[in-house]
């Protein structure tokens, strides 16, 4: 269990630890290969006395995973980390994959369930699937690293959706075109703008006259603040 600076949570947990995708803006693999050289991100390695690690004395917002996609994790290791999460009801476990791997799966009621895109456009049939028979009580989207647009309205039943650009080596920010198609098609209330795109999405909407698409559906009102303890669900700084 570590503190992070990722906006839009309080700690990281990696109990499981890999990833097979292999995508080359990966973070995570820039981690591991600095401090493992030698040992291949793309073997999934599980450590059960990560388990046991010491939980967050205050309500928290935990990503279960920033080191791996809980895709290729096994079963059995998968209901194991969901057995630490229920009996820690006071705080939110947050899990993110670029799959689909939510159906059949006991989620607790203190869990989040994210999809992540970089290109909503051409992840139209996952997004649109992500509240067609998944199972998942807390739905959210995850654009970041943001390479295309959303053309398209966003679904009412995610929660929220997070936004950012490309960091690291060689990075790439989005296109102006890209991010005005996130502020017509995201209800306003529902949009973290993580702070490599804050800045260029604040002066986009200034000098655009387009209304973000604003229907009815949940609200992201708790991302306003940092202080997870002050929010009744997650408290993300926006």
């Amino acid at each position: 269990m570590q503190k992070t600076k990722i906006e839009w949570c309080n700690y990281t947990w990696n109990p499981i630890v890999g990833c097979k995708r292999g995508c080359s803006y990966c973070y995570a693999k820039r981690i591991w290969d600095r401090f493992n050289p030698g040992m291949a991100f793309s073997e999934i390695r599980v450590y059960p006395d990560r388990l046991a690690d010491k939980m967050p004395k205050e309500p928290s917002k935990i990503f279960v995973g920033s080191m791996s996609d809980f895709e290729y994790w096994d079963r059995a290791d998968m209901e194991s980390v969901l057995r630490v999460c229920e009996s820690n009801p006071q705080h939110t476990f947050i899990f993110l994959s670029k799959s689909l791997p939510y159906w059949l799966i006991p989620w607790p009621e203190n869990t989040m369930q994210g999809l992540t895109t970089e290109n909503p456009n051409l992840d139209k049939g996952k997004v649109l699937r992500m509240g067609d028979g998944a199972d998942c009580p807390r739905p959210f989207l995850s654009i970041e690293p943001m390479f295309g647009g959303m053309d398209y309205a966003c679904p009412d039943y995610f929660e929220c959706v997070i936004a950012g650009a490309q960091t690291g080596p060689g990075a790439n920010g989005p296109a102006d075109w890209m991010i005005k198609t996130i502020l017509q098609n995201v209800p306003e209330e529902k949009l973290f703008w993580k702070d490599t795109l804050k800045a260029r999405a604040a002066k986009l909407k200034a000098a655009t006259s387009t209304t973000p698409n604003k229907r009815q559906g949940k609200t992201a009102e708790h991302l306003n603040s940092m202080d997870a303890a002050a929010s009744p669900v997650l408290g993300i700084a926006k």
